[in-house]
C-alpha cells in the first residue's frame, strides 16, 4: 500500500511539474487521492524526466525523494510505452 501511495504522490508531483512547465494545460492527477490504509525497464523519456528532476530539486525535495520520484516516473513511462506497443502490435 505504501508503494502505491508513494507512486500516486510521485505522479501528482509530476503532473504539477508538467503544468508548471506549461507542457500540459490540465493536471491529469487532479482529484486522485491515496488509497486508504487497509485496502487491499527504463524508457528513453528525453529531457522531460531531467526537467522533472530539476523541478523537484528547486522545490528542495530530499535527494532520496528525488531519486524515488524519478524512478517512479521512468517506470510509469515504460509502462505507457509497453501498453502503446501492445496496442500498436497486438500479435507481439
Amino acid at each position: 500500500m505504501k508503494t502505491i501511495n508513494r507512486r500516486l504522490s510521485t505522479l501528482r508531483h509530476f503532473a504539477r511539474c508538467l503544468v508548471s512547465l506549461q507542457t500540459l494545460d490540465h493536471n491529469f492527477m487532479e482529484g486522485v487521492e491515496n488509497l486508504a490504509t487497509g485496502t487491499g525497464k527504463r524508457t528513453s523519456a528525453g529531457p522531460i524526466v531531467e526537467d522533472f528532476r530539476s523541478y523537484l530539486e528547486a522545490q528542495k525535495v530530499s535527494k532520496n525523494t528525488v531519486k524515488n520520484y524519478v524512478s517512479d516516473v521512468r517506470q510509469f513511462l515504460a509502462w505507457v510505452e509497453s501498453v502503446n506497443s501492445q496496442q500498436t502490435h497486438p500479435n507481439n
